[in-house]
């Protein structure tokens, strides 16, 4: 008598509850600082003092005009950071750059960073679901923060924008501010809308049913933003985190300080304490001087 049939494999999971794990990846961030990273021992530092996670990119001089460049992670880099430390360290990517995405996936990282600022031959966001791993997106207005979670991102950060050389403080404060208060306008709108009505009305039929759906079951939008451009000084992450971001992106900036320890510590107090401007006094005299000089003499070019 042949043996019974063998039982069918379990159902896989669905692509709405593989979603919500890469989302909740990103909640372990919430509160921290992430940091920037080029080489092994500036991810040790970051390690040492605190950060909850790590973004690998590059750093190059090209010959042509004597500049330092920033590109996309260099597999090696990554490699050797992941041996390193034992924080959830993203890659850092060119915008829809296919073939990087799958170079990082298989190294191993923990997500991918789609930066629009690196030198990139397209617009186009890559197709998200096919991956395994969580993607952040830059965002610039609340409107192309809804693109990007319906095109699959889980995490997204201000986009300070690719025509400046060296992003800055005032226009990622800017940029968070325009991001929070559309978020807030538009759901005050959604409040005053049947969710029938979202392809109809004129405030939303632009926009995608489910992220406006999930942004009103929850009152923000359904996936973490960080901050990222410019920020190397304690009261900058304070005042991030006080406008409504999640957690910030310091760059890599802060390793060229005379101290990087004590300064990325100090960032990492910051985020802890923003909400005590007494402490933050105190941690903001203990920042081991200017951070970026070295990038400055140097001609930085590119996005830290």
């Amino acid at each position: 008598m042949p043996p019974p049939p063998a039982p069918p494999p379990p159902p896989g999971p669905t692509p709405e509850q593989r979603l919500q794990v890469k989302r909740s990846m990103l909640e372990q961030f919430q509160g921290g600082v992430i940091a920037v990273v080029y080489i092994s021992s500036h991810a040790k530092v970051a390690e040492r003092v605190g950060a909850r996670g790590l973004i690998v990119s590059n750093l190059k001089r090209f010959e042509a005009d004597n500049k330092m460049h920033i590109s996309a992670a260099a597999p090696s880099t990554v490699r050797e950071v992941l041996s390193t430390t034992v924080l959830p360290t993203f890659g850092r990517i060119r915008l829809g750059h296919t073939i990087e995405a799958k170079l990082m996936q298989a190294c191993g990282v923990n997500g991918i960073d789609e930066h629009e600022g690196l030198a990139s031959t397209t617009n186009t966001m890559l197709p998200r679901d096919e991956f395994a791993i969580p993607f952040i997106s830059g965002v610039t207005d609340v409107a192309s923060a809804i693109k990007a979670i319906a095109a699959g991102a889980t995490g997204l950060r201000t986009n300070c924008g690719i025509t400046e050389d060296m992003p800055n403080i005032q226009n990622t404060s800017k940029n968070l501010r325009t991001i929070i208060s559309g978020c807030k306008e538009l759901i005050a709108k959604l409040a005053t809308i049947n969710e029938s009505e979202y392809a109809t009305h004129a405030d939303t039929k632009a926009h995608d049913a489910k992220v406006l759906k999930d942004m009103k079951k929850c009152k923000r939008l359904p996936v973490p933003l960080f901050a990222d451009g410019g920020i190397v000084l304690p009261m900058d992450v304070a005042m991030m985190l006080s406008m409504g971001a999640d957690a910030v992106i310091v760059s890599a900036q802060v390793f060229q300080a005379a101290d990087p320890d004590r300064r990325l510590r100090s960032l990492v107090m910051a985020a802890k304490y923003f909400r005590d401007p007494v402490k933050l006094a105190t941690i903001s005299e203990d920042t081991s001087g200017p951070a970026g000089a070295a990038f400055m003499n140097n001609q930085f070019t590119g996005y830290a």
